[in-house]
């Protein structure tokens, strides 16, 4: 800076540019006055302590709680994130120690699909046109009955109320099983499977092929904190 203004008749100003600025921005870039300073402490959001205690006990949930299909049945909608590891409950708000033991919570990252590398793009040919198979001609006597196609029965999918009814009084008031929150923001609790004590705000699928997730569940409703 100094030979700049000496040699060159710079002002300090200019100097200062030309080196922090022009020449070496990365080991002089403190010294450019027409760098833009750092904001003040001030301006820095600053969490509340109700936060700052929200994350110390629900700190984000690591990659093996996230891919641990047993422990992770929350939605990925995130409508309720705080999950307790104890009990695999989930919760809108974050859980207290009253309640659940240890917890953590759900992050979009956990609902996001691990692709490490892209799959191969398999070359697509040009299709070929398939000769058309003529059926070879029948005789059939008029006594012959004629076959009749039967279309198969679909299965009608299984409704959200036969999944998960609702709660019994037993069931409400057993404190070991229902840690669901009362704001009712997951109401269907599982009662029997590897979900076991888990809230959902939508019913569980009892009768899809991965059943095991969660084989029985109620709906919570207001009543069962009244």
């Amino acid at each position: 800076i100094k030979y700049l203004m000496n040699n060159f008749a710079k002002t300090q100003h200019d100097a200062c540019h030309q080196v922090g600025g022009a020449e070496f921005p990365d080991a002089c870039g403190g010294c450019d006055p027409d760098r833009c300073a750092d904001p003040p402490k001030e301006a820095i959001e600053q969490k509340s302590p109700e936060e700052t205690k929200e994350d110390e006990f629900c700190p984000p949930c690591g990659n093996s709680i996230c891919l641990d299909n047993k422990k992770n049945q929350c939605p990925p909608s995130l409508a309720a994130p705080y999950l307790c590891l104890s009990s695999g409950g989930c919760s809108m708000t974050a859980w207290d120690s009253g309640s659940c033991s240890k917890c953590c919570k759900l992050t979009e990252q956990c609902f996001q699909p691990f692709e490490p590398f892209p799959a191969p793009i398999a070359p697509t040919l040009p299709p070929v046109a398939a000769e058309p198979v003529v059926p070879a001609p029948t005789q059939s006597s008029p006594d012959e009955p004629v076959p009749v196609l039967i279309k198969e029965k679909k299965e009608e999918p299984e409704s959200p109320v036969d999944s998960c009814p609702m709660c019994s009084v037993e069931e409400c008031l057993n404190t070991k099983v229902n840690q669901c929150p009362r704001s009712l923001g997951a109401p269907f609790l599982c009662l029997a499977g590897n979900a076991y004590g888990g809230c959902s705000p939508t019913p569980w699928r009892t009768k899809e092929v991965h059943s095991d997730i969660c084989k029985k569940c109620c709906k919570l409703s207001k009543q069962c904190w009244d």
